[in-house]
């Protein structure tokens, strides 16, 4: 089933999710949505796409974990051909939302409170301490303010903030 969608260009389209249970999955439209074809991806172990962002004909995905691993998938030619981060950090969450800051520079979100970044368009991956364990669903961007939320913590929902880009962040 696919999960998410959404416009690279006028004409490209990228969408992402699981299919029939065992692969992620990513098709691309190269004339607005009117026919569609498999992207090249990355072997993998039917793990859930979960999010995408873009900046230019960069487009990265983050997934559910693949076994104790994160799952980010990297595309530097709007979509076409997809590849594995050159590093992600140790252990593993579902990421479950990606937001561009600048055109280097990502915030990656998910369960537990995990909070990763990139520098370099995606490349490689550094996890940043979060100030929660609570899941976070959603991230949004404006300037170097970085702001993601999520799962209910007692009688407050969660949100935490950076107000540099993502390298240091606190409750808001």
């Amino acid at each position: 089933q696919l999960q998410v969608v959404t416009f690279i260009s006028s004409t490209v389209v990228v969408a992402a999710g699981q299919k029939d249970g065992n692969d992620y999955t990513v098709i691309r439209s190269i004339d607005g949505g009117a026919t569609w074809a498999a992207a090249t991806t990355p072997a993998n172990d039917g793990v859930n796409l979960n999010a995408i962002a873009f900046n230019g004909a960069t487009v990265i995905a983050v997934a559910d974990k693949d076994g104790a691993n994160f799952t980010i998938l990297r595309s530097t030619d709007s979509g076409a051909n997809w590849s594995d981060p050159t590093s992600l950090p140790g252990g593993g969450e579902n990421l479950n939302a990606v937001a561009f800051v600048n055109p280097t520079t990502l915030v990656a979100v998910g369960d537990n409170g995990t909070i990763l970044t990139s520098t370099d368009a995606g490349a490689n991956w550094a996890a940043e301490v979060s100030p929660t364990a609570q899941n976070l669903n959603a991230v949004v961007v404006s300037g170097t303010i970085v702001v993601a939320i999520g799962q209910r913590n007692g009688a407050e929902f969660t949100v935490v903030r950076s107000s540099d880009s993502g390298d240091n962040w606190s409750a808001a």
